[in-house]
């Protein structure tokens, strides 16, 4: 159930960050490309501002925000469309996540390589070095009791990353 979390929702999360510097208000390109993307992203309490939160879509609604919990997240993007995401959430785990990505405006796109058959849909905001993304219905993990006995529970997937470099 944990693996199964971290596998899909914090790439989804992550790499949705990188497509938030490819879309614009009116969903045209903006001529912004990997090149201006490429660089590490991070979520931290050392961070200001950033967050990782996921929301369950069925009630009651519960967030999880990772940051809060001491958690962290480290993405790095590289010019050939790839992205490293690096987890660690205390209690809950974590793991090293590979995968790549296409953006469309403010869509993207993201595909893992553990899990290609289904891909991750989303949109995003660049606002300086600051990224914000979401995804929604995203299944993460199964929370709805009886816990790990039913399918993933659906979720809305909102996170804002720092540029480390």
């Amino acid at each position: 159930m944990k693996r199964k979390w971290m596998r899909l929702a914090l790439p989804v999360l992550l790499i949705s960050a990188i497509a938030v510097g490819c879309g614009d208000d009116d969903g045209d390109t903006t001529g912004v490309t990997i090149d201006d993307l490429a660089g590490t992203w991070v979520a931290n309490e050392a961070s200001t501002g950033t967050k990782v939160e996921l929301t369950l879509n069925a009630a009651p609604a519960t967030t999880i925000e990772i940051v809060t919990l001491g958690g962290t997240a480290s993405l790095t993007i590289t010019t050939s469309e790839r992205f490293t995401l690096v987890v660690d959430v205390p209690g809950l785990g974590g793991g090293t996540f590979t995968g790549s990505f296409t953006i469309s405006g403010r869509n993207f796109t993201l595909t893992t390589d553990d899990d290609p058959d289904d891909p991750i849909t989303g949109t995003f905001t660049l606002s300086g070095n600051t990224l914000e993304v979401r995804a929604s219905d995203v299944e993460i993990f199964d929370v709805i009791p009886p816990e790990g006995v039913g399918p993933e529970d659906a979720a809305l997937l909102e996170a804002v990353f720092g540029r480390s470099s």
